[in-house]
């Protein structure tokens, strides 16, 4: 190892913990600072790789450091954790909040007989979600605390009095880094969909506009039938939000994240082919729907084309989610395997 990696890796855990705005700056101060020292007490000699770790040393662990640079610390979650946790935490709460919103607009033109009583449920809903959304994202990190995944077991640098600059943890290969807006996209759409699922399932469904100016909508899905799987896929969905805030947490690929991800899809996969093998889930009345409505439709549509087309989606979606699934999980096991050899 060169002698000047430890100072390398010690600048990358200090940064790393603080605002994007603020690393530079505290980048190029820290490597003076040391560098600085270092001269001093080489006194004109050659700098070894003891020296170096003597200095680092005396800094201290780069946790504490960088709440010192960061200038007060927090406790609500950990030192190491509450990054990330407030991170998501303003993920998920401008995703309900947007979510319900896009839902309470469809609602508002495909139904404009509710009128402020609407708007009134509209502003109930949003908040109670937004409560239990705070409340979920405090208890997912609240295991993540218990269960000690922030240190040992996703490799999360903690904060500890016998710490020692052998133990900075190498400097991630780009290849392996977890871009952020990965996950993010992620915990986005995840919600998203959850808040349609649990809310306005109905809001799922094929929109027509007809000759008054009105959009008309035929629920894809038999809602009474579909609601018995909803216990299921909520479940799913908080396994992706908590795959997701992992990959944030980490942020590089390695077997671990890789497995845990594998699994979730493998889980999905499941849900899935349960899920669309059941034809029943399909409205029932579809066509029948749509042709109470065709005379005031604003174009022509060929019904036997779009009967051909429903019957063939209620078994394509199951070759689709299949190989999306299989292709993911390849490309997972890649980096996986490949963030376990640098």
């Amino acid at each position: 190892m060169k002698v000047m990696e430890y100072v390398d890796r010690y600048i990358y855990a200090v940064t790393q913990k603080l605002q994007e705005k603020q690393r530079q700056d505290i980048e190029q101060e820290l490597r003076g600072l040391i560098e600085d020292m270092l001269e001093e007490r080489a006194n004109g000699e050659e700098i070894t790789q003891q020296l170096v770790e003597e200095v680092l040393q005396e800094l201290g662990n780069p946790s504490e450091l960088a709440d010192q640079y960061r200038g007060y610390k927090r406790y609500l979650i950990s030192p190491e954790m509450f990054t990330f946790y407030w991170t998501v935490m303003k993920i998920v709460l401008a995703s309900i909040a947007i979510s319900m919103t896009v839902v309470f607009m469809v609602e508002a033109i495909t139904d404009s007989s509710q009128g402020l009583n609407h708007f009134a449920d509209y502003f109930a809903a949003t908040t109670s979600t937004l409560l239990q959304g705070f409340a979920w994202v405090t208890i997912v990190f609240g295991i993540i605390e218990y269960t000690g995944m922030n240190s040992k077991k996703l490799g999360i640098d903690t904060v500890t009095k016998s710490w020692k600059p052998s133990m900075l943890a190498a400097i991630p290969d780009p290849s392996t880094k977890i871009k952020k807006s990965d996950p993010i996209v992620g915990i986005i759409f995840t919600i998203f969909f959850g808040v349609v699922f649990m809310s306005s399932l109905e809001l799922i469904a094929v929109y027509f506009s007809t000759n008054g100016s009105e959009m008309k909508r035929i629920a894809i899905f038999d809602v009474n039938v579909f609601r018995g799987y909803l216990p299921f896929i909520i479940g799913v969905m908080a396994l992706f939000i908590l795959r997701d805030i992992v990959k944030l947490v980490v942020g590089k690929w390695n077997v671990k994240v890789a497995v845990l991800c594998i699994v979730v899809n493998i889980i999905w996969l499941i849900l899935a082919l349960i899920l669309f093998n059941d034809h029943s889930i399909w409205n029932p009345t579809f066509m029948e729907e749509l042709m109470l409505i065709r005379n005031g439709l604003n174009s022509d549509i060929d019904f036997q084309d779009i009967a051909k087309i429903w019957d063939i989606s209620k078994d394509i979606w199951i070759y689709i989610v299949t190989l999306v699934v299989l292709f993911e999980s390849i490309w997972i096991g890649f980096k996986g395997f490949r963030g376990r050899r640098v």
